[in-house]
């Protein structure tokens, strides 16, 4: 019995702008199955394209309507992310902080005082009295981080 079969690497392309990388296992020259999906949005602005998180790429792959920014977009939020996480790593107690301020109830009324002082001394403070347009906004922001 001759048993021809194998693995190789294909590439799909899902959108103009999406597309797919992965690995198969193919038995007498029919594809049976792919592993190792990864989805990239091709820069069309010239320079390396950028790889998309995996749900969105499932979600284009199975025809889903998403709203896709542009390259330049994409990469700003992605540079963003890659800024935030270093700076909350930098700074280790802002989140339980943060974390402990919005568990004890932050509620309209509470008045938030933010203080900066310089190296040299100078020291700027201000004051910001939390308003019932500012707790729609704390509450959006707990939604989205919930839903990451």
């Amino acid at each position: 019995m001759i048993f021809i079969g194998g693995v190789g690497n294909g590439v799909k392309e899902l959108t103009k702008d999406v597309y797919m990388t992965y690995l198969y296992f193919s038995f007498f020259f029919i594809p049976l199955f792919k592993w190792n999906k990864r989805y990239f949005l091709r820069n069309t602005e010239g320079g390396a394209d950028m790889e998309l998180p995996r749900e969105i790429g499932r979600q284009i792959e199975r025809g889903e309507e998403i709203a896709m920014l542009n390259f330049s977009q994409m990469s700003q939020l992605m540079e963003m992310k890659a800024l935030s996480d270093r700076f909350f790593a930098n700074h280790p107690k802002l989140m339980p902080f943060l974390k402990a301020v919005s568990d004890s109830g932050v509620r309209e009324g509470s008045v938030i005082e933010i203080s900066v002082k310089e190296p040299s001394g100078r020291e700027y403070v201000t004051n910001l009295k939390i308003t019932e347009d500012d707790m729609m906004c704390f509450e959006k922001l707990k939604n989205m981080k919930q839903g990451q």
